[in-house]
């Protein structure tokens, strides 16, 4: 025989159910914490899926308001200098004004609630391993 060769273990039938009770006996005693410890893990998913609902909308229309503000004050001061370029519509025409700023808000809600849909729907352990 080699050296590297092992020998059979002859474990008794006692032995054998005595490792089974241990087992047996282990799992009970961790089964209640797993079954916690999932309890927790799901709550605070979902509060964290809460949270980014929660967040997603107020940032989401103070950056479309300013925007708005910002570049319908920027397009309307610089009309002067785009009236030439312009064929049968006032340069400070309000529906144009309100037709482009509808336009950029469907973009900017579409921009912002596309990805935080995505986020709310994901699971946490498995964005981390990815």
């Amino acid at each position: 025989m080699s050296a590297d060769r092992h020998e059979p273990i002859q474990i008794t039938e006692h032995e054998l159910r005595s490792m089974t009770t241990d087992v047996d006996e282990m799992h009970r005693a961790t089964l209640p914490i797993m079954k916690e410890a999932l309890a927790e893990w799901s709550e605070l998913h979902q509060q964290i899926r809460t949270g980014v609902a929660k967040i997603a909308p107020s940032r989401r229309g103070f950056l479309m308001g300013a925007g708005v503000a910002l570049g319908g004050l920027a397009a309307f001061q610089t009309t002067r200098l785009m009236g030439y370029l312009l064929y049968k519509v006032s340069p400070r025409d309000p529906s144009a004004f309100a037709a482009a700023s509808v336009i950029v808000v469907v973009a900017a809600l579409v921009a912002c609630v596309v990805p935080a849909w995505r986020a709310t729907h994901t699971d946490p352990i498995q964005a981390l391993r990815g």
